[in-house]
């Protein structure tokens, strides 16, 4: 992908009257309206948490940025879980740039009905630095604005000042705002400090203010336009990593430090994180708060467990007791049906020999649930089950067409290519297309992690770049070599079984994703195929397609998530896109031969 230059990077900014939370209020999706003190006095947190995500993808004179789409549904993910209600705008112009920040603003911020609110603005886009009288200055660029060496009064006049939106956080009377820009960004507001010790009392946070910004790198650092920042910040606050201290909290300082930790680690050349407040004294004093999510209790609440059985019974039993999220759910236990789920009543099976049992959890219009219980003598195992509603894009994609008992294979032993003949007529490639047999049509390898391996995907090719290659593969095989349609790949992909990965409901099981990848590709063929023998469908690399996005010919299809995303952006009814122009270490492909 295109780099986000001259460099905003990951900007953060908090304004933040910063409160530890409590007990879960399902009112609030998990998050806690009200604290207690040390003394026992009721401490407000917010009212309401609204986040407007602002995504810039297609410019007139700059280079367009088609991976935000995906980045910023992932945080759109995050803060859902955190517990705000998102709001989403695409392709700002100048003039609606700023509207949709201050009309934002104003609406949730501004007068004392607001007071309580917590809010966070998320820009992701182009971004530049302007060097004036009064030092280096950050704008976000609208999709409208003219590059400053073609027209620096034209960008002016389009661009969006980081003066402004500072003194619009200045005058909202709402507590809780945080601003993030990832994009580059060098100025004066910005104070580098490093080694800062984590606070210890989150109380004295409580009380006051703080409007804090948080950058990945300087002005003389690149972003990539595929971001280190966005999954290094889900990671901070929705996985835990950033609770440094362990006590279920997590602090902009706090997260600071993570993220100045993690990102270099994945930028190349590395970005360096700096750090810097605005405001004096009172301003100073507060931090940015956030609920480690991987400490939160379960959603779903377990019900009190029966007696244990009495001990006249010879044969040691174990007790399974589920509860589930969702009325009239089909409930199967090594493959025996049990009374459909009840909210708020659990059901309980106290017949169940030791050892282990497949649940599977089910409901029309909704993903399954499948999960291995293992049973100890005399115990009750206590399972939770959140069932989700499929996504809509699903019942807009083909039914995969019926599966054979056995895929016939084909061998093509030039450059190591094994093709596979598929029940819905086409063969594809068992595998992603690798960097040795790359190497070995197009004499280089372009590949970010060459570390990897010859047998690791190839990736950092664009569409056009794929388009050589099979056209060089085919004269030097006599084959006919091309790339699947997204209808034939989505079919492959299920295999004649509807599942939320490529073969599976379980993705550690058939993916390299962002949880398990070490944030790096794999070697092919190392996790569990699908119904039809084909590997990596999920995971590893998001694969292009021979499919033009919404029409559009410049923009190809692309689907199966790669080892940067996060579950929901792995699943198999997740599709994006990408310029034909553009390379990104997230991006491969596999081949397709019609019959």
């Amino acid at each position: 992908m295109y780099t986000k230059v001259p460099c905003w990077a990951g900007l953060l900014i908090g304004l933040f009257f910063c409160l530890p939370l409590n007990a879960a209020d399902p009112a609030t999706r998990g998050l806690a309206r009200q604290i207690v003190g040390d003394t026992g006095e009721q401490l407000t947190l917010y009212s309401h948490s609204h986040a407007l995500l602002i995504g810039n993808m297609h410019y007139q004179h700059w280079e367009d940025l088609p991976q935000i789409e995906a980045e910023l549904k992932q945080v759109a993910a995050a803060l859902s879980k955190q517990g705000f209600v998102v709001h989403q705008e695409w392709d700002l112009d100048g003039e609606n740039l700023k509207k949709h920040l201050s009309s934002f603003l104003i609406e949730y911020g501004a007068g004392a009905q607001n007071l309580d609110n917590r809010l966070v603005i998320y820009y992701s886009g182009h971004g530049e630095t302007r060097d004036g009288l009064s030092g280096s200055n950050g704008y976000l660029v609208p999709v409208d604005a003219p590059q400053r060496k073609d027209n620096d009064n034209g960008f002016m006049q389009k661009a969006l000042d980081m003066d402004d939106i500072v003194n619009w956080s200045k005058k909202i009377e709402t507590k809780h705002v945080l601003f993030l820009f990832d994009s580059c960004f060098s100025g004066s507001i910005l104070k580098t400090r490093s080694g800062s010790a984590v606070p210890e009392n989150i109380k004295d946070w409580i009380k006051h203010p703080v409007r804090k910004f948080l950058t990945a790198g300087s002005a003389n650092e690149t972003v990539p336009a595929s971001s280190a920042f966005t999954p290094a910040f889900i990671r901070g606050i929705n996985e835990g990593a950033a609770d440094l201290t362990g006590d279920g909290y997590i602090t902009g300082s706090e997260l600071s430090l993570y993220l100045a930790q993690e990102v270099p680690k994945y930028t190349q050349p590395a970005n360096h994180p700096q750090e810097g407040q605005f405001g004096n004294g009172r301003d100073r004093e507060g931090d940015v708060i956030f609920r480690n999510l991987a400490d939160s209790p379960s959603p779903v609440k377990t019900q009190p467990l029966p007696p244990p059985m009495p001990e006249l019974i010879t044969t040691p039993l174990g007790y399974l007791q589920i509860t589930v999220n969702s009325e009239g759910a089909s409930i199967e236990v090594d493959g025996q049906k049990y009374p459909s789920s009840s909210i708020g009543k659990a059901l309980n099976i106290n017949d169940l020999n030791v050892g282990q049992h497949h649940l599977k959890v089910s409901k029309p219009g909704y993903l399954s649930y499948e999960k291995t219980v293992t049973l100890s003598a005399n115990q009750w195992e206590q399972v939770p089950v959140i069932l989700r509603a499929l996504p809509p894009e699903v019942a807009d994609l083909p039914a995969a067409a019926p599966p054979l008992a056995t895929a016939p294979r084909l061998q093509n032993y030039n450059f190591g290519i094994e093709m596979l003949a598929l029940p819905s007529g086409i063969k594809l490639g068992k595998y992603e297309v690798t960097q040795a047999q790359w190497r070995a049509v197009m004499g280089s390898n372009p590949s970010k992690f060459t570390s990897c391996g010859d047998d690791c995907p190839v990736e950092m090719v664009s569409w056009n770049d794929v388009q050589e290659f099979i056209q060089r593969l085919n004269q030097q095989t006599g084959q006919r070599y091309r790339l699947p349609t997204e209808d034939e790949w989505y079919t492959a992909c299920q295999a004649g079984d509807i599942r939320e990965y490529c073969g599976s409901n379980s993705i550690d099981s058939v993916a390299w994703y962002y949880s398990n990848s070490g944030t790096t590709t794999h070697p092919v063929g190392r996790k569990q195929a699908n119904a039809w023998g084909l590997y990596d469908m999920s995971g590893n690399v998001l694969e292009f397609t021979s499919t033009c996005y919404e029409g559009d010919c410049a923009r190809r299809v692309l689907r199966g998530g790669s080892w940067a995303f996060l579950p929901e952006f792995v699943r198999a009814a997740f599709r994006t896109w990408n310029d034909v122009t553009n390379r990104d270490s997230n991006i491969g492909f596999r081949l397709a031969q019609d019959r």
